[in-house]
């Protein structure tokens, strides 16, 4: 059987010779049937701050063939009712963000199959997102790092805070033997300039108990922290953290060195 095919591209920017594939429109000629098949508009364009507008425009093309197909007597009378005019139509008027390419003609063995086909070989496989790994799961794996070690999960100490003279703040970790602790531990995600100003504020307050000393309170305790302590920030992997530099009193620690820093201070301690 063959079947009509109008593919959708996207110009991100105005004015650009550059167009992505996003979409395929099928259209059975012999049941006046169609079906359509696009990629997720979100993944491929993260990167543009025009998404939303994409987004819409796509609707808006939708609903149109929806409302065209829907519109159509049961007594035709002209050819522009049929849907292959109207795409014909979008082809030469849509506007510059929405393109809709002419038709073309695939053989398949049903309406399905035919709109699977085409996707496949005109738009291409979908991209995969790229699992982003967030702020809390750095700190979990941290947590499980330390408490599966035979001697760090003795002394390991969640969700303590550190009190000075003038600030308190909260850790993911620390850890504390003898009435000593050994360290202080936090995880960031530095993506943006709000992230790197969080973090920023983190290490200030840092480098305040540097100077005037301060208090660890867990369990309705409280410990004095010398001010030596190894305070470290474990930041996650990616491009986006430009900024790690920043941290001067404070030992950085990469998200993938989670394990071995565990196994250091297992070393040291032991």
């Amino acid at each position: 059987m063959r079947f009509d095919v109008w593919t959708i591209r996207v110009v991100p920017r105005p004015l650009s010779v550059t167009s992505i594939g996003v979409g395929v429109i099928v259209y059975d000629p012999l049941t006046a049937r169609f079906k359509t098949h696009f990629c997720n508009v979100k993944s491929v364009f993260n990167a543009h701050d025009n998404v939303g507008a994409i987004e819409r425009s796509l609707k808006v093309l939708m609903q149109e063939v929806e409302d065209h197909v829907v519109a159509q007597p049961s007594l035709e009378i002209s050819e522009s009712f049929h849907l292959p005019n109207r795409l014909s139509l979008l082809n030469q008027h849509w506007n510059n963000l929405i393109r809709v390419d002419r038709a073309r003609v695939i053989a398949a063995d049903n309406l399905d199959h035919a709109t699977e086909l085409a996707f496949e070989v005109f738009i291409g496989v979908e991209p995969v997102r790229e699992s982003r790994t967030t702020v809390s799961q750095i700190r979990k794996r941290i947590r499980t790092a330390y408490t599966n070690d035979p001697v760090l999960s003795e002394i390991t100490k969640i969700d303590p805070r550190v009190e000075t003279s003038a600030y308190s703040f909260g850790l993911n970790v620390a850890v504390l033997n003898n009435e000593e602790v050994y360290e202080l531990n936090q995880a960031f995600n530095i993506t943006d300039q709000q992230s790197f100003e969080r973090a920023e504020a983190w290490e200030l307050k840092v480098a305040r108990l540097r100077e005037k000393g301060g208090h660890l309170l867990f369990n309705e305790e409280a410990v004095s922290i010398n001010e030596n302590v190894d305070v470290v920030a474990v930041l996650r992997n990616s491009p986006q953290n430009k900024n790690k530099e920043q941290f001067r009193v404070l030992t950085q620690r990469k998200e993938a060195d989670i394990e071995s820093h565990a196994d250091f201070l297992h070393r040291r301690i032991a």
